[in-house]
């Protein structure tokens, strides 16, 4: 079974909200559970609806809280609540259809993690098959592709979203980087400080090119998800929790770096005692 996550909080754009929840749940597949961690802003007519929408073929999981959207606090509720094995975490203007989900299931059975790429549809769209489709036309219908993209499955444990991370940008970030290294998928290195965006996936340096291996392992299996088209956040409230998220996530990393050394030092020093102590009598040893 996997528990599809998805975070909703009405702060805004509340019909389209409700649109991509329609959407969502239309999806019908007994190895699938929904559920969507929603907070509706005290708005009764929002809650009313979003019930009528997601009905019986969904749970919904309430948090309501004030302020700026936290979308780590909605994940946390979801995931304190979920109770399958594996854990698809996803937002509400992804795309979701049935190929793909078969797709993902056939790949669990044969590994604990799956970073799925993410393809943004441009304003314009119609669908076409991405097989057979020109490259002018793929680029006319999609803008660009998120390799790394904070969709991804996996066996479900104890790590949780920092919530600290408030508003849009990094807590995806962090909480990957901190999943793979608790299954021992990835060893970090001063590397994942370097924080560059890029225009190819091939491209990416730091961090995103270490993530960036588990998308391109997918996008080569031809497991990959699509956006719908929304107005990106540029105001200058949206950049400032941006640079704040991104100080958090740089002073998280450097703090795991520091905590690798430390554990490497102690580490080399336990072989060395071990070394010593093994020139003494079996009983001094053992003490």
């Amino acid at each position: 079974m996997i528990d599809i996550i998805i975070p909703v909080d009405y702060a805004r754009s509340a019909f389209q909200l409700l649109k991509n929840i329609y959407s969502i749940s239309q999806i019908k597949d007994d190895d699938i559970n929904l559920l969507f961690a929603i907070n509706t802003r005290g708005k009764f007519l929002v809650k009313f609806l979003t019930e009528l929408v997601i009905g019986d073929r969904g749970r919904i999981i309430y948090e309501n809280y004030s302020g700026k959207v936290n979308r780590s606090k909605l994940r946390n509720k979801a995931l304190d609540q979920s109770t399958s094995e594996f854990v698809f975490l996803c937002d509400v203007d992804l795309v979701l259809d049935q190929d793909l989900l078969n797709k993902i299931k056939k790949e669990i059975k044969k590994t604990d993690f799956l970073m799925i790429p993410c393809l943004y549809r441009r304003q314009k769209f119609e669908n076409i098959d991405l097989k057979t489709s020109t490259l002018n036309k793929i680029r006319k219908n999609y803008s660009h592709i998120a390799i790394p993209s904070s969709v991804i499955v996996y066996k479900k444990n104890s790590i949780r979203f920092d919530e600290n991370f408030i508003g849009h940008g990094y807590e995806d970030f962090d909480f990957i980087i901190r999943l793979l290294k608790s299954i021992n998928r990835i060893h970090i290195t001063e590397e994942y400080l370097i924080d560059s965006t890029y225009e190819m996936a091939i491209l990416a340096q730091g961090f995103r090119e270490k993530l960036g291996r588990f998308g391109i392992e997918s996008l080569a299996k031809e497991i990959i998800i699509e956006h719908r088209y929304h107005k990106r956040g540029n105001t200058s409230e949206y950049r400032d929790e941006r640079q704040r998220n991104a100080k958090i996530f740089h002073k998280k990393v450097v703090t795991q770096i520091e905590k690798s050394i430390n554990n490497k030092k102690n580490n080399d020093k336990l072989i060395i005692d071990k070394k010593f102590l093994s020139k003494f009598p079996g009983n001094l040893m053992l003490i």
